[in-house]
């Protein structure tokens, strides 16, 4: 048998999970031992497989937030997806273990966001597949050379392809660094540049007067705060002028999120 419950004094004593939820492919992920390989399930300790447990996106939809818990089934440690919650359990022989809303005989070990065909990713930009164990954080990173220019007096995101999508568990603390070189074709004119999460402003605008038309400077403005749920937040960069047209080329954003 892959899979051996051990006695229940021994479930007791054995971490809750030695085991962390890594991205495969875009249609699968595979929970992995980390520093052991046990798994506490509804008070019980489950040993996993050298090989891991794998889970495909079969019946996930485009753009869903699903949280993945493990199960048994036949006797066998198995995973699956499910839009409910999660909550700290206090049941005797169960204390602290993650668990499903209402459900203590899932525990929780990730959550992921699909993209909208549905599947997994984990890129730089795209920080879609998280561990509820062994994840202390993650890092984050986008750029862009593309030349964008606007005429706009109000805020206006200034390139979507320097987007950054990350998906951070409640409580979880961001910081984020944001850079573009910007120029004015008018002299004297004031350029602001700010941090755009989530499709609105975030933190403070940095400015640029134009010392003469045309002229580059880089401004660097930063961003941080804490996720208040589990959710995706979206990272990207917008501007406006005083007067003239702003015109951006050279835009990054690179930052980490951290799990206390």
């Amino acid at each position: 048998m892959a899979f051996s419950v051990l006695a229940a004094a021994q479930a007791r004593a054995v971490p809750t999970g030695q085991c962390k939820l890594v991205y495969t492919s875009a249609t699968q992920l595979t929970l992995k031992p980390f520093q052991g390989a046990a798994l506490k399930i509804n008070g019980a300790a489950y040993t996993l497989p050298s090989g891991g447990i794998s889970v495909t996106n079969a019946g996930l939809g485009p753009n869903v937030l699903a949280y993945v818990y493990a199960y048994i089934n036949a006797g066998a440690v198995t995973l699956g997806f499910w839009t409910t919650g999660h909550t700290t359990d206090t049941a005797a022989g169960n204390v602290g273990v993650e668990i499903m809303n209402g459900d203590p005989t899932k525990s929780l070990v990730g959550m992921v966001q699909t993209n909208a065909s549905g599947q997994f990713v984990d890129s730089n930009t795209n920080r879609q597949v998280r561990s509820w164990f062994n994840d202390s954080g993650v890092q984050f990173f986008n750029a862009t050379s593309t030349t964008v220019s606007t005429s706009n007096t109000f805020w206006t995101e200034l390139d979507a392809g320097v987007r950054i999508f990350v998906l951070g568990w409640a409580g979880e603390q961001f910081a984020a660094t944001f850079a573009v070189s910007v120029s004015n074709n008018t002299l004297g004119a004031t350029t602001y540049i700010v941090p755009w999460v989530d499709g609105g402003l975030f933190g403070l605008y940095t400015f640029m007067h134009a010392p003469a038309a045309g002229y580059y400077e880089t401004v660097t403005p930063n961003a941080g705060s804490v996720f208040g749920s589990d959710s995706v937040r979206t990272l990207a960069l917008a501007g406006q002028v005083g007067a003239g047209t702003l015109t951006t080329t050279n835009k990054h954003i690179s930052g980490f999120t951290l799990r206390r």
